[in-house]
């Protein structure tokens, strides 16, 4: 059993609990989830961010969270992970970032036979401002959202949209 595994960086305190059974082929029940953290102290891990902050009038916050869990062995899986970023804001020489940030992914299933999974980025109504590399304001899009399948040798794509500035993209089908 793992009673309890922590990480900390800065104020990002991660604690991991639950057990892992028979390590030649494991089985999981583990959960992770960190304190409501916030983002300045995250953004001050980056080196260009840090620069930044400590040598200019430059400003970071907002609110973190995080949490995830994994059950189950190589053949039966079940996990999640949603990290969110809530009302951020970083301002400082060369960078801007202003809004949500959200990553969520999901896996449930067989890996080598039959699987569900999900996965979502969405900065859509977030300012991300990066010197001579991006200038996207809330009003541009900019997510990614996809949901599959595997049954054996069939994959089906539930959705996958992708919007990115003037790019649109919408799929659906199946592939063996």
């Amino acid at each position: 059993n793992i009673r309890r595994l922590g990480l900390r960086l800065s104020e990002l305190e991660l604690d991991v609990n639950g057990t892992v059974r028979n390590f030649a082929k494991p089985v999981l029940d583990l959960s992770a989830a960190a304190k409501p953290f916030g983002f300045d102290a995250i953004a001050r891990l980056l080196p260009a961010a840090q620069k930044a902050l400590a040598s200019s009038p430059a400003k970071a916050s907002g609110d973190g969270k995080f949490t995830a869990y994994l059950k189950g062995g190589a053949e039966r899986l079940d996990g999640a992970l949603d990290l969110s970023l809530l009302g951020v804001k970083l301002d400082g020489p060369g960078m801007r970032l202003l809004g949500d940030l959200r990553v969520q992914a999901k896996v449930k299933g067989d890996p080598k036979q039959d699987v569900v999974a999900s996965v979502l980025f969405d900065a859509d109504q977030s300012t991300i401002q990066v010197k001579d590399v991006l200038n996207k304001t809330p009003t541009t899009p900019m997510r990614f959202e996809l949901s599959a399948t595997r049954k054996r040798d069939l994959v089906e794509i539930h959705k996958l949209a992708l919007r990115f500035a003037e790019l649109r993209l919408d799929a659906d089908g199946r592939f063996d």
